[in-house]
């Protein structure tokens, strides 16, 4: 689920500034954008967000996935929790094709050390959608912890 394209301008501004521009306020619109679009008739699920590695979180000061994962979990009322962590770091995905990206984010997670409850239905946010690449690895690791239902939700696909 997201709310458009990467090519509509507004979308693709709105991530840009996000990520690489000190944009992090736009986070609470955009979560609860997201909220709107995704909870008409949504089953209750816990929110996942996509980890950064600890490096490049140090290097941003943040993660515009677990802020976007923040305000959509306040807008819907749903448990936010970041149970999975990136265990190494990758390059950006920014300019690799698609075979490159399943490559580069290939076993890049693992659940988080200590977690016990497994979310039975998880919303797993990302700041955007292109290939898929890092939602299914995240998703991977969901699942094999037994995780039967997931949803991922981004901002735009591009």
């Amino acid at each position: 689920i997201c709310l458009g394209s990467y090519e509509v301008p507004i979308l693709a501004q709105a991530v840009q500034r996000l990520k690489y521009h000190g944009g992090q306020t736009l986070a609470t619109p955009l979560g609860r954008a997201l909220s709107d679009h995704l909870l008409p008739g949504f089953r209750p699920a816990t929110i996942v967000p996509v980890p950064l590695h600890r490096s490049r979180q140090r290097e941003r000061g943040f993660n515009q996935s677990q802020l976007l994962a923040e305000s959509l979990s306040v807008s819907s009322g749903l448990e936010c929790r970041a149970i999975v962590r990136r265990n190494r770091r990758t390059l950006s995905q920014v300019t690799l094709d698609e075979a490159d990206r399943q490559l580069n984010v290939r076993d890049a997670f693992t659940l988080v050390p200590g977690v016990e409850i497994i979310p039975k239905h998880a919303i797993i946010v990302d700041d955007v959608f292109t290939t898929g690449a890092t939602i299914s690895a995240v998703a991977r690791v969901l699942r094999t912890a037994g995780t039967t239902d997931i949803t991922a939700v981004t901002v735009a696909k591009g």
